[in-house]
């Protein structure tokens, strides 16, 4: 009985193009992410809260009085508010929902298909 070694050429996610294309496009979506946190933190009210924070957590040392922890948890929620409030625009959200569509749809074509060097655009039906 004669044996043949084979290479296995197994690729790794990032080398695969549906796995590489869908992670590029949520490292975009990421990326646009962390920057509106960067305008929102940078915008004047916002920073302004964050130093009146710093400055009441300093003042009120270790242990801080009812008063001083009314004050710091108030600002706190205040900035948790805006951020949020910011964070829940409607367009990345809609970018949010529609790339875990897309993922969806490269998975199920990636499985029907058998591998997944497609072209994938073409498995979404769009091109983002």
């Amino acid at each position: 009985m004669d044996i043949e070694i084979v290479d296995a050429k197994v690729k790794t996610l990032d080398e695969q193009p549906a796995f590489a294309y869908m992670k590029h496009r949520v490292d975009e979506l990421n990326d646009e992410i962390n920057e509106k946190i960067e305008d929102i933190i940078s915008s004047t009210h916002l920073k302004d809260d964050i130093e009146q924070l710093k400055l009441e957590m300093v003042k009120a040392g270790k242990s801080p009085d009812p008063d001083s922890k009314k004050k710091i948890e108030s600002l706190q929620q205040k900035i948790k508010q805006r951020l949020a409030e910011a964070l829940s625009i409607s367009e990345l959200k809609e970018k949010h929902d529609q790339l875990k569509e897309d993922i969806s749809e490269v998975m199920q074509a990636t499985e029907m298909s058998g591998n997944s060097n497609n072209d994938i655009p073409s498995m979404i039906g769009h091109v983002a």
